[in-house]
């Protein structure tokens, strides 16, 4: 099952222990005492941005259509199989940069020490040991983790049908199979508000027929 570096914005403290931890995993010594020393100075693959009042930790998410793939002219990107991360062979770089101009997430880099890109690669060598990513385990709040797929599904199934029963209208939730089409906005409210807008709007339809 394909595994994902899923974000817990909340729980993020913006301390970068995430970009040390990346950066001494992609040093030479892939020691800390020794990576400082280095030169050129060890390269990060994520980076914490900041979000208004919270912090992102942002790194290549390994998409299934990545448009690196399909626009590198030398095949230096690439992956394994459907379900493995999307990796770089520097040696075939030419340092065209399309990659960089067409990630939509802005986490490809060039690299320092010469004309190639790097970007996470969720820490393959790690991974062939059986072990988190570099990123994951220095996260002191958890904030990042390693989850399958289908658990990240579950975690986010279980936290809409929290915030829905928070907003019910009266502890009314409604089918939306019996809402009309026009009756809330997809793109506008999202799944959860859209439920729970349409959900008072019906409520409200009720009172008044009882009127």
């Amino acid at each position: 099952m394909r595994k994902v570096i899923a974000v817990d914005i909340g729980r993020c403290l913006a301390c970068k222990s995430c970009e040390i931890a990346c950066a001494v995993a992609h040093s030479a010594s892939g020691r800390l005492e020794e990576a400082v020393a280095e030169q050129p100075k060890p390269q990060k693959r994520v980076t914490v941005e900041a979000a208004g009042e919270f912090a992102v930790p942002m790194q290549c998410r390994h998409c299934e259509d990545a448009p690196c793939i399909a626009v590198c002219p030398t095949g230096a990107i690439y992956r394994h199989k459907a379900d493995t991360p999307v990796l770089i062979e520097q040696a075939r770089c030419i340092g065209c940069k399309y990659c960089i101009v067409v990630c939509p997430f802005g986490v490809i880099d060039a690299e320092s020490r010469g004309k190639a890109v790097v970007k996470c690669d969720f820490c393959i060598e790690r991974s062939k040991a059986g072990k988190e990513p570099a990123c994951v385990e220095a996260c002191p709040t958890k904030a990042l983790k390693l989850v399958g797929e289908k658990e990240l599904t579950a975690d986010k199934r279980r936290l809409a049908a929290q915030q829905l029963a928070r907003q019910a209208y009266g502890g009314l939730v409604v089918s939306v199979q019996n809402l009309a089409p026009a009756s809330f906005d997809w793109a506008q409210d999202g799944p959860v508000a859209g439920v729970a807008s349409a959900t008072a709007r019906c409520a409200g339809r009720g009172a008044g027929a009882r009127g």
